[in-house]
């Protein structure tokens, strides 16, 4: 499962954004509903097993444990913890659980993108992405560059404006 696409958000689109989201919410707690089923019901299949290679053991006794093996409980546990169909069921178990805490995780991850939502929201109204802004990523020499290219046009429109004002 790879939900991070899913998660991405354009601050560009907010209204698209916002839109989506509970659809994008819901195709993963569905999945998270669904997982949680499969995992109830492999936990009821190896109970199923279990009971079966129980009643089994005690049943045959040490013509299924082996010469000499008494149906006591340490020799049943023994033998349906080593059967191969027993861990089979435990290790899909181990599989749907693994699932069900991935899904788990991504409706997690909606509820954080639902506030991030919010938040890019609030500083949309505040003019935030209005004004141009220096790339966070670059390393610090070409911030300082960049950010002091950004003063110099500001401070050049500054002055063809008041040119212009004063020659009128």
């Amino acid at each position: 499962m790879n939900y991070a696409d899913d998660l991405r958000i354009n601050k560009h689109q907010l209204d698209v954004e916002w839109l989506e989201q509970p659809l994008r919410f819901n195709k993963y707690a569905t999945k998270s509903a669904e997982a949680n089923r499969y995992v109830r019901k492999c936990e009821e299949r190896v109970k199923v097993i279990r009971s079966e290679l129980i009643i089994e053991a005690s049943t045959k006794g040490s013509s299924i444990l082996g010469t000499g093996v008494k149906p006591i409980a340490l020799n049943i546990e023994a033998f349906y913890r080593n059967n191969e169909h027993y861990k089979k069921a435990k290790t899909e178990l181990h599989n749907a659980q693994f699932e069900q805490e991935m899904y788990a995780n991504a409706v997690f991850a909606f509820h954080q993108r639902k506030a991030a939502l919010e938040n890019l929201t609030r500083l949309h109204g505040q003019n935030y992405f209005s004004s141009p802004t220096i790339p966070h990523n670059l390393p610090e020499e070409f911030k300082e560059e960049k950010k002091e290219n950004l003063q110099q046009q500001t401070r050049t429109r500054r002055r063809r404006i008041i040119k212009e004002k004063t020659n009128f």
